[in-house]
């Protein structure tokens, strides 16, 4: 290793240390004092995009990250990260680029494939509807996922999207399996059976949702519940408003 790897490597553990102590502000002092040292040394990179990130310092996460990536190509974690802080800063493409990068370095990674999925959903939804259903392949118990599908396939506002019966059938099983005690499962059922037209089912299951103690304490989600209500007791389907391109 070269002197200034070295150097590089001494002033990173000495940002490690700091970064532990909470010393967040000593930390990147040390971090970039090794990046200035041995600009290829790749993990003051990655660890200074992190210490960005937990900083709320999206640009200077998404410089360092470029570095990283450009010293690391095929770090499938880190093009996702690199997705996520990009989708954050409004460049969807280049975001896009970075999800559809890391799920080639690592196809089985269901989590990513969830994460695309709900970055695509409301810009290409047949798409992400796809990667969903890739992603429940591989871990067909992550319950989150599977109700953000049946939502998606219940209450797009595109007919050729939108699958009532498979929303269905999706949001019959979760409810099954928690139990019937979980808020957001039971919106997602009412939205399910209001697709396939049973209303009466819809709002039975909706009011159910507003009984739970869980939802009094969540405005938004009463507040959405009811609203739906009144879809469903005048026998109207719930739709998503179509989102702006």
């Amino acid at each position: 290793r070269s002197r200034l790897t070295q150097e590089a490597s001494t002033q990173f553990r000495y940002g490690l240390a700091r970064r532990a102590g909470n010393d967040l502000e000593g930390a990147a002092y040390y971090l970039a004092a090794a990046r200035r040292l041995d600009p290829a040394y790749a993990p003051a990179a990655k660890e200074l995009a992190s210490l960005h990130l937990t900083q709320s310092r999206w640009t200077d996460a998404q410089s360092e990250l470029q570095a990283y990536l450009q010293l690391k190509p095929r770090d499938a974690v880190a093009h996702q990260e690199m997705a996520r802080l990009q989708a954050r800063l409004g460049q969807p493409e280049k975001a896009r680029r970075h999800f559809e990068k890391a799920l080639q370095l690592n196809p089985d990674d269901s989590l990513a494939h969830f994460q695309f999925a709900a970055f695509l959903a409301p810009r290409d939804p047949a798409t992400a509807i796809s990667r969903y259903r890739t992603g429940l392949r591989l871990q067909p118990d992550n319950r989150f996922a599977a109700n953000d599908l049946a939502w998606l396939l219940a209450t797009h506002p595109r007919k050729e999207i939108r699958n009532p019966a498979e929303a269905l059938k999706i949001a019959l099983r979760l409810d099954r399996e928690s139990g019937g005690t979980v808020p957001n499962l039971l919106d997602t059922l009412a939205a399910a059976q209001a697709a396939a037209g049973d209303f009466e089912a819809a709002a039975a299951t909706a009011r159910k949702a507003l009984s739970l103690p869980q939802t009094a304490q969540n405005k938004q989600l009463a507040e959405g519940l009811n609203s739906r209500l009144t879809h469903y007791l005048e026998g109207k389907p719930y739709r998503e408003t179509e989102p702006a391109q």
